[in-house]
């Protein structure tokens, strides 16, 4: 940019649009893709504005569209790995959803055949249907990070036992400790939006079951808000 101010001022003017500037801004736009693509044409046509030399970068035809290859390259990267992502956590969910599904069969079908106080129900790993149903403290909480600027994390954790009414999702400011956002959910994951950015918080999970019941915060997972 500070090449081609030689040529056509600092100020922007129509005459900027043949240097693939089309926004009416000399700012660097968020993505600068396409106008490194159309530079590379404009290089092109006049080799005499190139500077091969240019340090730390050169600026040349080949090194404008080199650069739109590597960003072009970078979001198709991105994009799939989310689809990926994406992916991976639908099967996740459809396998824990059928063995919960076999699990609550196998239990019916003990139902009939051992006593609510046995301890056989251990052996299958169940508690009796005598023990207390305290929902048990959440484990193995991970959080994803959002695309960059998003200001979004994915939260997920393991099922705990009891957790009859869902989960309760608490962020809070790392800082201090203030609570930014809680969100209830039913299944193991979340979704956290709208996250002040350039935030550090710390995320816990707590299991919640009938009558109030609610477990202890899992080990919190502090990251910063991308």
């Amino acid at each position: 940019m500070d090449l081609l101010k030689s040529y056509y001022g600092k100020r922007y003017s129509v005459a900027w649009k043949a240097t693939g500037i089309t926004n009416n801004s000399l700012a660097i736009p968020t993505d600068p893709g396409q106008m490194l693509e159309e530079m590379g044409n404009y290089f092109d046509k006049h080799l005499e504005h190139e500077a091969p030399s240019q340090k730390p970068l050169p600026v040349t035809a080949a090194a404008c569209r080199a650069a739109a290859a590597a960003i072009f390259a970078a979001a198709e990267a991105s994009k799939q790995s989310n689809v990926d992502a994406g992916t991976a956590q639908a099967a996740f969910e459809a396998a824990k959803k059928a063995a919960r599904e076999r699990l609550s069969a196998l239990r019916e079908e003990l139902s009939h055949l051992i006593p609510d106080d046995s301890p056989l129900w251990y052996a299958f790993g169940f508690d009796r249907p005598i023990d207390a149903e305290d929902p048990t403290m959440v484990l193995h909480l991970a959080v994803t990070l959002g695309a960059v600027g998003s200001h979004s994390l994915f939260p997920h954790w393991d099922n705990s036992r009891y957790a009859y009414v869902g989960y309760r999702v608490t962020v809070t400011n790392a800082n201090g400790g203030a609570v930014i956002t809680e969100v209830l959910v039913l299944d193991t994951h979340a979704q956290l939006l709208d996250l002040p950015a350039n935030t550090t918080v710390s995320i816990t999970v707590t299991a919640r079951g009938n009558d109030d019941k609610e477990s202890a915060p899992c080990q919190p997972v502090t990251l910063a808000v991308p």
